[in-house]
């Protein structure tokens, strides 16, 4: 997982799995990556800093765009 901080500093996390099958970076623990991913969206990422996930918004031109073209791709 990597997390931009601003347009040129990024971070990178190693998440990982315990033997139950759970995901982490830190002491907490999830099901799922999307929970991992929603926790830190309101829990700061970093322990030396309060850094937390956000998701930028996607213009909706462009996802018409890539789901326009994707309709008329022959595979």
């Amino acid at each position: 997982m990597h997390l931009q901080i601003h347009e040129s500093d990024v971070q990178h996390f190693k998440v990982m799995r315990d033997s139950k099958g759970q995901y982490f970076l830190w002491s907490e623990k999830f099901t799922s990556l999307n929970k991992l991913v929603e926790f830190y969206k309101t829990n700061s990422i970093s322990k030396t800093r309060q850094i937390c996930l956000y998701s930028p918004q996607v213009p909706k031109t462009l996802l018409f765009s890539f789901l326009n073209l994707r309709n008329h791709l022959c595979i």
